[in-house]
């Protein structure tokens, strides 16, 4: 919501302000009595506490659509408000149609009706409206000079009156003018929220795309640039803007924006060099009617051309390595989550490699195909290896094919994509100092068709494990330098457990894509959903997947409640914990005897026992689990 400030001109309005601010809900930023002294410390420091709209009355309100850019809304004294002071100044005077002369900023009333005023009230209505300040003393000397017999104005000029004699009313503002300002200011509160609701979604819509887009206005400054232009220049958000476009992007010149904005042609593909690499620049004039307002400017890295539609890049993707995830399909519910998702995005744009870490079943691939898709590489095919095996050996197998003897190696740079390495951290030490040597540069040999492919940076590389990196670096089972390569990006999945807000989201993703499939609906009850919310999960999607499976060819029925998961759960060859199991709970012994002796106190009713240990039923359920103890424990058999 926008933040309003209310500058008045004193304090009998205060009251009457703060009323029609309430009423129209208003979020105030403040809230001040302003006269001639304090007006400019007022005004800045108003401003500065980022103020979006300013209610302000008469030559106050002028002064600050001068000065600064911020809307401002008059209170404007209504017919009503006008109608009272002209009775009080028929009042003061004895003559028959007496001479009455309205003073003020001419932003300060509506429009006056003085036909209409002068019949209903019997007098000779004269206006004397100014606009800048200094114009307040000759209107109040012209209104007696000719021949006012009151005159209504503001404080100054009702005290000069005073001074000369003339009777004078004091201009003042009813609850309905204020009422109406706040209204104005709510309305555009409202039109400025939608604005800068159409501005977020337009900079997260530049800053997804994998290309540059510069706005620029008539005189060729930068409005606006996405993320990729500010990671290319090294340049800080928001700082390109106002530059003069051909500073930041030299290969375009001021005689090729005049080809675009004043004959309003288009340009396509041009060549320009930027940072000594070459890009294929488009610019489009922004034509509102007949004239330009600006243009927006589009460019890409040009591929080499060995790298351009590669034959055997389509034949992979045909085959099967191509990614499908995007960000859109993600659950996001959890704060956590959203936060990570948006880190990823950041990610997307940059070609370094990216290293995501979790425990087994947590989203790790489909997070590494999000990155894939939303980023430049999202065409081309997308290789995924497990790092149980010769990884290496495989992804030059796929990506250097043997060609027939004495035929010249046409991917002799090798296949533009993106590696996707599963649990790198079984990778043997010769692979990871291959693997090395495909991310680093500086040591790429161009003779060897396995470091070109870094050389000609046409692989974007990202690793998952759940194991912990860092340990293994410690142990020695990990080499350190590859580990800092691969961690230049890094994204760390929490297990379900750490983000219950998402287990329901992928329920409801493995449900739905089950009910199409099996042509079968299932609905969980409360009690369900309590209880896969509060249940730890520790295969995470992994053992979530398999248990919404299981329910739909064991359960022959609509309703799914807690006791058909718990039974589910118990038929898991792995949920009891077993040697081996990858997640092993501990916990003491004299939890264990404690269980067992309440189980058989209450014979075995889990909602009595629950209650005296403190737990739910739930939690007790889980404990019986990992204690071993019989489903009838207590129970007379």
């Amino acid at each position: 919501m926008a933040k309003i400030a209310i500058l008045l001109p004193n304090s009998n309005m205060m009251s009457l302000a703060l009323r029609a601010a309430k009423q129209y809900q208003l979020d105030l930023s403040s809230i001040s009595i302003i006269d001639r002294e304090n007006f400019e410390d007022i005004a800045k420091a108003t401003i500065q506490n980022g103020t979006d709209i300013v209610i302000a009355r008469g030559g106050q309100a002028s002064t600050l659509k001068r000065q600064y850019p911020i809307p401002v809304v008059d209170i404007r004294i209504t017919s009503f408000e006008i109608g009272l002071m002209l009775q009080k100044a028929r009042e003061l005077s004895d003559k028959e149609t007496p001479m009455i002369a309205l003073t003020g900023p001419k932003n300060m009333f509506v429009a006056v009706n003085i036909p209409v005023f002068e019949e209903v009230y019997q007098i000779q209505l004269r206006l004397y409206l100014f606009e800048e300040p200094e114009e307040m003393e000759p209107a109040a000397k012209n209104a007696i000079e000719d021949g006012a017999d009151v005159v209504i104005g503001g404080s100054f000029i009702f005290h000069h009156c005073q001074e000369a004699g003339i009777p004078a009313v004091r201009t003042f503002s009813s609850e309905e003018s204020v009422m109406e300002a706040c209204r104005i200011a709510s309305m555009l509160s409202d039109a400025l929220d939608q604005e800068k609701q159409h501005a977020a979604s337009l900079n997260m819509l530049l800053d997804r795309v994998s290309s540059g887009l510069v706005q620029i206005d008539e005189n060729g400054l930068v409005l606006r640039a996405n993320q990729f232009v500010e990671h290319l220049l090294i340049a800080e958000s928001g700082s390109l803007k106002g530059l003069p476009v051909w500073r930041i992007l030299p290969g375009i010149s001021e005689n090729l924006l005049q080809t675009v904005l004043v004959k309003h042609n288009e340009i396509r593909s041009a060549s320009v060099i930027i940072n000594r690499s070459e890009f294929s620049v488009s610019i489009s004039p922004i034509l509102v009617g007949t004239s330009a307002t600006g243009a927006l400017i589009s460019f890409h890295e040009m591929q080499p051309a060995h790298d351009q539609d590669v034959p055997y890049a389509r034949e992979l993707i045909k085959r099967g390595y191509r990614a499908s995830y995007t960000f859109d399909s993600l659950i996001t519910r959890s704060q956590v989550m959203t936060n990570l998702v948006e880190q990823a995005k950041n990610y997307a744009a940059f070609p370094f490699p990216v290293l995501i870490t979790g425990p087994d079943g947590t989203e790790k691939r489909l997070l590494a195909e999000c990155i894939h898709n939303a980023g430049s590489f999202c065409k081309k095919p997308f290789i995924r290896l497990d790092c149980n095996g010769d990884a290496m050996e495989e992804a030059k197998r796929l990506l250097f094919p043997e060609t027939k003897e004495g035929e010249e190696h046409s991917l002799y740079y090798g296949t533009s994509c993106t590696l996707y390495l599963h649990e790198v951290s079984l990778l043997s030490f010769s692979g990871q100092s291959r693997l090395l040597k495909l991310i680093q540069d500086n040591t790429a040999d161009i003779g060897n068709p396995e470091t070109a492919m870094a050389a000609s940076h046409n692989i974007r590389l990202i690793a998952s494990s759940s194991q912990d990196l860092p340990a293994l670096v410690k142990d020695g089972k990990f080499r350190r330098d590859v580990y800092y390569a691969l961690s230049v990006m890094s994204l760390s999945i929490p297990s379900l457990q750490l983000r219950k807000e998402d287990i329901m989201g992928w329920v409801d993703y493995y449900v739905n894509s089950l009910q199409k499939s099996c042509g079968r609906y299932i609905h969980f009850t409360r009690d369900a959903q309590n209880f896969l919310i509060s249940y730890d999960w520790p295969g995470n999607l992994f053992e979530l997947k398999a248990v919404c499976k299981r329910l739909f060819v064991n359960c022959q029925k609509y309703y799914i409640d807690a006791g058909d998961i718990e039974s589910q759960l118990e038929l898991m060859p792995l949920h009891n914990p077993v040697a081996g199991y990858p997640y092993p709970v501990t916990i003491p012994d004299s939890q264990a005897v404690r269980i067992t002796d309440v189980l058989h106190k209450y014979g075995g009713n889990r909602e009595l026992s629950a209650h005296e240990l403190g737990i739910s039923t739930t939690t007790l359920w889980r404990q019986m689990k990992k204690y071993r103890n019989p489903k009838n424990e207590g129970k007379e058999s």
